[in-house]
């Protein structure tokens, strides 16, 4: 594509419906080659906290019990994925996914 200027939008102009500047970039002439670099968009960033408790329960001198909770994501925050690239496409600016919310899992593990 040829660049007219920066696509990048300040972060509080940035919503998943318009998340860069889609009229900043046009398509080049036919059989040339655009004046755009690799990299000039900063997709959005990622914010992850997993937690894991644990608690060991001892028996029998040389058994151990051991309870899991664990969490991804735990503070349940979106993390987008990157918004669409393809010139001319509908969704082109559009950011159409997240990545997966909050997930836990329990378990137990017995050693001997």
């Amino acid at each position: 594509v040829n660049v007219l200027r920066d696509p990048n939008l300040p972060a509080s102009e940035q919503t998943v419906q318009r998340y860069f500047d889609t009229t900043a970039v046009v398509a080049p002439p036919q059989f040339t080659f655009g004046n755009a670099n690799r990299s000039i968009l900063t997709g959005p960033g990622l914010a992850n906290v997993n937690l894991s408790l644990l608690k060991n329960f001892a028996f029998l001198e040389t058994w151990n019990l051991q309870f899991r909770l664990e969490a991804f994501n735990a503070l349940n925050h979106a993390n987008f994925e990157e918004p669409g690239t393809a010139l001319g496409s509908p969704n082109f600016g559009v950011i159409t996914a997240a990545q997966a919310a909050r997930s836990m899992q329990i378990g137990l593990k017995l050693t001997f």
